[in-house]
């Protein structure tokens, strides 16, 4: 930021890109237009529906409907590599390598939402990306995004079915992200000392390990598998270990 002065947003089928030196945000559209993306929707808007070619969908779920970002993150070498990576609600993690001009659809994985990214703060070297999925736990890659894995060791993703039949469930908005989404934080000093944090349906965890294994963190003794709405490190968490919850 100090040398190209460049904010970054999200918005439905954009992302946004402001300069210190320009008044106003310019868009970059985000919008799949190949050609099986028009043929298929012209027929679903004749049909109704997305046509089937044997046992296939004419449109993938990744190519139905509109993208829309709802996570961003930068790489820590971004000056240089100019790589950022964006969590869609139902598209899956996007990747550019050209500060947002072209994009790669990385993983397209469930229907379900990407409610967090964090690069590593070694990404030039190690190559790895941590993602947040609703409902379905963290997911990984050590190659920049090219293959992913589970990395639920330790952590029980299961509890948001439990939580979710609560009573209050359906009229508790905050109750249904802390209890769905799941956030990802790296450690300041990652590098030597290889710490996450996550928060999930049953609680707050950290690894030690680069998210190989998960340990629960009891906030609240009395309710160790509380729901964490919000919770943000030290800059200096490396020396002072401070982690702010609510």
């Amino acid at each position: 930021f100090t040398t190209d002065g460049r904010l970054y947003g999200l918005a439905k089928e954009h992302l946004l890109i402001e300069s210190v030196n320009v008044v106003g945000w310019d868009p970059i559209s985000l919008v799949y237009r190949g050609w099986r993306k028009r043929i298929g929707a012209g027929l679903e808007r004749r049909l109704g529906f997305s046509p089937r070619f044997g046992t296939k969908l004419f449109l993938n779920e990744a190519e139905r409907g509109s993208p829309w970002p709802m996570q961003i993150d930068l790489s820590p070498a971004y000056e240089s590599d100019q790589t950022m990576f964006i969590g869609l609600r139902s598209h899956g993690i996007w990747k550019s390598e050209n500060a947002g001009i072209d994009w790669s659809r990385e993983w397209e994985g469930p229907v379900d939402y990407v409610t967090s990214i964090q690069l590593s703060p070694e990404y030039a070297s190690d190559r790895t990306v941590f993602a947040g999925i609703r409902g379905s736990g963290i997911m990984v890659s050590r190659d920049a995004g090219q293959t992913w894995h589970e990395a639920n060791d330790g952590i029980d993703v299961s509890a948001r079915k439990d939580l979710a039949r609560r009573p209050n469930y359906v009229n508790d908005p905050p109750l249904q992200r802390a209890i769905d989404d799941v956030a990802i934080v790296a450690s300041p000093a990652f590098a030597t000392d290889h710490t996450l944090f996550a928060s999930t349906s049953s609680g707050l965890f950290t690894s030690t390990d680069g998210a190989e294994k998960w340990v629960r963190q009891p906030v609240i003794a009395a309710y160790p598998d509380s729901p964490i709405s919000a919770f943000a490190l030290s800059p200096d968490f490396g020396d002072d270990k401070i982690v702010l919850v609510n």
